[in-house]
């Protein structure tokens, strides 16, 4: 398949799972999830190699943007001193923990390498995200949770970036 023809069926498959996704009950990060791993068993897909720079430089600032974008700025300010605590020490506390278990249970893998895949491995934005909202949680409490998971986007990257 050309790169392309990808590009299109991935875009039709995200909005099928868009629409798809609430008539299922289940966030459709968690569809996306599912079809990714399934097609990664088929034995005549072959792989898809992308460069990481072109997700760093291209993909990644857009999405974050819209994020930013659609948060709502005097509750951002109001929760700022939460949001900070929760996004540096949620990224950082996951990506040692993590890292620490792959390099123990990897010892071939090196530190430095394992805390890079832990800040790859640990987010979980917009499952937590929607499943905080249909759990009736509170719009102040969703704010704080999309806000810190906004900042922690920034400092996976950062910590993947720089392995």
């Amino acid at each position: 398949m050309t790169p392309l023809l990808i590009a299109v069926v991935g875009l039709l498959v995200i909005a099928a799972c868009h629409q798809l996704a609430p008539k299922a009950g289940v966030a459709s990060p968690l569809i996306l999830l599912a079809l990714g791993i399934g097609t990664g068993f088929l034995p005549w897909v072959d792989a898809i190699e992308v460069d990481p720079d072109l997700i760093l430089q291209v993909v990644l600032p857009p999405l974050l943007l819209a994020a930013a974008v659609s948060m709502p700025v005097m509750d951002f300010r109001r929760e700022l001193r939460s949001v900070s605590v929760l996004a540096i020490g949620l990224v950082v506390i996951s990506a040692v923990v993590l890292g620490a278990v792959v390099h123990l249970l990897v010892p071939a893998v090196p530190l430095p390498w394992a805390i890079a895949l832990g800040a790859v491995l640990s987010p979980t934005d917009a499952v937590a995200v929607a499943i905080a909202r249909r759990s009736g949680v509170s719009h102040r409490v969703i704010t704080v949770l999309e806000a810190a998971l906004a900042r922690l986007d920034d400092e996976e990257i950062m910590l993947s970036a720089h392995h």
